[in-house]
């Protein structure tokens, strides 16, 4: 997906200002989502704490368990 477009214009797009049909929608990718137990894909985050970026990949090696919330910002 980075490859497609800028982090801006994703964040841009991700935090709707409305919650609409046309507008959510093409975030509801569930079928695309790992099955459970099966490990998800790598991306980059962003701590809280600070603001620096970290891997998913590094909060694995760090921690037996990881819970990541999504929300938007809407």
């Amino acid at each position: 997906m980075g490859s497609l477009m800028d982090q801006k214009d994703l964040l841009a797009l991700y935090n709707y200002d409305e919650f609409s049909e046309e507008k959510y929608s093409p975030w509801m990718n569930f079928d695309q989502s790992p099955p459970l137990m099966e490990t998800g894909p790598d991306f980059p985050l962003w701590r809280q704490n600070d603001q620096s970026e970290v891997h998913l990949s590094e909060i694995w090696k760090e921690h037996q368990y990881t819970v990541i919330e999504f929300g938007s910002f809407t």
